[in-house]
């Protein structure tokens, strides 16, 4: 119930947001706090194509990719992300 209220207010606040492997992914000015993804994974499982365009998504504006993973989330994305590490 947390990560739906968190993904709900990040749309609201974030100056793009964009629906995200169940969750949302949102982004403003480098350095915002309101950079980031949040919810998702909680409804299935996420492909590797979907992390892939969101850390492009996050990188054509210039911003860090950041993932708030809940511990309920589906292994598939942690899998997903762990390719992005550097």
């Amino acid at each position: 119930a947390e990560e739906a209220r968190q993904a709900k207010a990040l749309a609201e606040i974030a100056d793009a947001a964009r629906p995200f492997a169940g969750g949302i992914a949102g982004r403003s000015t480098p350095g915002n706090w309101s950079n980031t993804s949040v919810g998702m994974g909680l409804k299935g499982p996420v492909t590797q194509d979907e992390v892939d365009e969101i850390v492009a998504w996050f990188a054509e504006a210039g911003i860090e990719p950041r993932f708030e993973v809940c511990p309920f989330a589906d292994p598939s994305l942690v899998t997903a992300l762990e390719k992005h590490r550097p």
